[in-house]
């Protein structure tokens, strides 16, 4: 077998015949890696490497290939780095290096779940009650980001219901029960605001995009239309991108589906934080994920910037004189409209 069949033997899995003999060629030729193979190929090589290694308890010469080969299979594409610093976070958990673990799995959940970098600016609407802290996110010019965990529909998000069923019904691999467990304490430093983003609607052009809501969003999430709606402006440098720190923002709009994953199958995790029952079909949700891990507070309240303006504010069909009275006072003397 020459070096460049062994890609297509290791990724037909270790049921292949001559999976271990394609192991084997691809160690002894670890010098001709980077002249024969691409980077997603590389990311693939070292993956298969390490399970292979890790049966024969050889975890130092895992690690080792790992830190060698981290600067090049960045260059590869999301899924297969993710893919290798999966693996490499769960040979640290092997090695019983779990701090290290926890940091390489928070750089694991970054490229997972940081998505596309967005070009150009968004216009998003927020439905909101009348207390206090709503009418100080406005006069304070605020955005609360709140634990994606702590929403009212027990799947929404999945990610978190599946997580807790891994790490309850694995029972005989504890490399993977750690796994799992890590990524449930890098996810509590995601936190989500959501909004409604109106589609476009050619039978409705007429109308302002706030009429083309549905009106149940004015029910459910406006105390009954007595509450109000706020027009955000996101400019595209409101999401980012911080490899250094480990944060991401990000927007993205929801799906909705009625086939809901079993918990005994794989998920897609940057996925499941943007998915719902088609129940919910008739919010057009657009969620701004932020991620952050220095953030432990389960609402994050973050000051708006240049990047984040509000243009109006709408008062709902049953929003009392003393509502509209506290909010005109909230923005006067701005541009607020």
């Amino acid at each position: 077998m020459v070096i460049v069949e062994c890609i297509n033997v290791i990724s037909e899995g270790d049921q292949s015949p001559q999976y271990d003999e394609a192991i084997k060629i691809l160690l002894e030729s670890e010098s001709l890696w980077e002249k024969k193979f691409s980077q997603d190929q590389i990311c693939r090589i070292v993956s298969a490497i390490s399970n292979y290694m890790a049966k024969l308890g050889r975890i130092d010469e895992i690690l080792t290939l790992f830190e060698k080969y981290d600067n090049c299979c960045k260059s590869a594409n999301v899924h297969c780095y993710s893919e290798f610093l999966r693996n490499w976070t769960e040979s640290l958990i092997a090695k019983g290096e779990r701090d290290t673990a926890y940091n390489k799995c928070c750089e694991y959940i970054y490229n997972t779940c940081k998505g596309d970098k967005r070009t150009g600016d968004i216009t998003l609407y927020s439905f909101r009650g009348t207390s206090d802290y709503v009418i100080s996110d406005i006069e304070e010019q605020t955005l609360s980001f709140q634990l994606p965990s702590k929403f009212n529909d027990p799947l929404d998000t999945l990610l978190f219901k599946w997580l807790d069923f891994k790490i309850n019904a694995i029972s005989d691999d504890e490399i993977k029960k750690e796994f799992y467990y890590l990524i449930k304490r890098v996810s509590e430093h995601m936190r989500v605001r959501c909004f409604v983003k109106p589609k476009d609607n050619i039978n409705q052009k007429q109308l302002l995009e706030v009429e083309r809501i549905h009106p149940l969003m004015w029910a459910h999430y406006a105390d009954s239309h007595k509450g109000i709606c706020i027009q955000y402006r996101f400019k595209n440098e409101y999401f980012i991108q911080d490899s250094s720190k480990l944060s991401f923002r990000r927007v993205k709009e929801e799906t909705y589906t009625n086939d809901i994953p079993n918990l005994h199958e794989s998920i897609n995790i940057s996925d499941a934080l943007f998915t719902k029952s088609k129940v919910w079909e008739y919010e057009d949700e657009v969620r701004i994920l932020d991620f952050d891990i220095d953030e432990n507070k389960d609402v994050k309240l973050q000051k708006n910037n240049e990047d984040v303006v509000i243009e109006a504010i709408y008062f709902g069909y049953y929003c009392n004189d003393r509502t509209i009275e506290k909010v005109s006072n909230a923005v006067r003397n701005t541009s607020i409209k």
